[in-house]
């Protein structure tokens, strides 16, 4: 093992060893999804602003109706975008920049 990698595990058992403070973590977490619930179920005005590939600076907006678990996408109803709207979206996160409610 060379000299590199060798730092790179010490680092990395360091980190293992930091205490988690697991009720704080299940906390924020809980928080966390009820926000996405309770914005969910208002379904809250939401700008998405995108980029990427052919979607870079795009900005649409509509409202969240439901995020999937794994974070990996949203959906959107009336979505708004500079082409035309769209009644219910689903959309990849990859895409997006950010999420304004």
């Amino acid at each position: 093992m060379g000299a590199e990698a060798e730092a790179e595990a010490e680092e990395e058992a360091e980190c293992l060893t930091d205490e988690v403070d697991t009720k704080g973590v299940a906390a924020q977490r809980t928080r966390f999804l009820d926000l996405l619930q309770d914005t969910c179920r208002k379904k809250a005005a939401v700008e998405v602003r995108f980029h990427g590939p052919g979607v870079e600076g795009v900005v649409a907006s509509g409202n969240l109706v439901a995020v999937e678990s794994t974070l990996d996408e949203i959906l959107v109803e009336n979505l708004a975008t500079p082409t035309g709207d769209i009644p219910l979206a689903r959309v990849n996160m990859d895409d997006v920049l950010y999420i304004k409610l």
